[in-house]
């Protein structure tokens, strides 16, 4: 059993993500791991989280695609969101599963 397919004309803004992988390369930046461009869908409905200091971060919108978008990484950390000229920061990522245990989504949250 798997949850219903997202329409495909939701998907209709190309953009480029950039993820990083965990750990310091020899000039002490992060190690650059899988540049995507694909479609995805962006809703820029604004809103304010609280992390765990109790800071107030505003998130700029979702990117939604179908899917496991970086299936080798366990966990997503840290990386960029890019669409022409702008650029967001991922805050956080999400991969909500089928029942079956396969990942319906990749939702990254865009601050």
């Amino acid at each position: 059993m798997k949850l219903p397919k997202l329409p495909p004309y939701l998907f209709n803004q190309e953009w480029e993500v950039n993820m990083d992988q965990d750990g310091l390369s020899e000039d002490g930046e992060p190690l650059s791991a899988v540049t995507v461009t694909s479609k995805f869908w962006f809703s820029d409905k604004p809103h304010q989280v609280m992390d765990a200091e109790k800071r107030l971060i505003r998130l700029e919108g979702t990117l939604t695609i179908p899917g496991d978008l970086f299936p080798a990484f366990a966990q997503l950390t840290t990386g960029t969101a890019i669409r022409g000229d702008k650029s967001y920061k991922v805050y956080r990522c999400k991969r909500p599963r089928n029942p079956d245990g396969s990942v319906y989504a990749t939702i990254m949250e865009l601050m």
